[in-house]
């Protein structure tokens, strides 16, 4: 089955394939820029996300009040355009929660089993 993504340029199979570049390890302390990756790749059907709930944050500007103080302003927001949602306040929630010290190992394993099903 072919799907077409009006973003991408050539059609992308649609249905899950079993390799590390399709297996994402997750850990709370990432931030923007993984969220988001990572966000986009488990609402595409596309990855596999293991391990911990991100920080669900979205990229902020620190302006300085004064010589002893600084706050962090929000400038965006990502929304998913198939979800129609973004991960602010919640986090990306993983497919396989692991501990992030033990997330490799689970996608090692379940990439192994789903290799040896074949």
């Amino acid at each position: 089955m072919m799907m077409k993504i009006p973003w991408l340029r050539r059609q992308a199979r649609a249905e899950p394939r079993v390799s590390t570049s399709g297996t994402r390890c997750r850990h709370p302390v990432f931030f923007n820029g993984a969220e988001e990756f990572s966000y986009n790749l488990k609402n595409l059907k596309r990855a596999t996300i293991i391990g911990e709930t991100t920080g669900g944050a979205h990229p902020v500007s620190g302006h300085r009040i004064d010589d002893h103080f600084m706050i962090g302003v929000p400038f965006a927001r990502a929304v998913n355009p198939v979800s129609k949602t973004h991960w602010e306040g919640t986090g990306v929630q993983p497919d396989v929660p692991a501990k992030a010290s033990e997330a490799l190992e689970v996608a090692e394993k379940m990439a192994a089993s789903k290799i040896q099903a074949k």
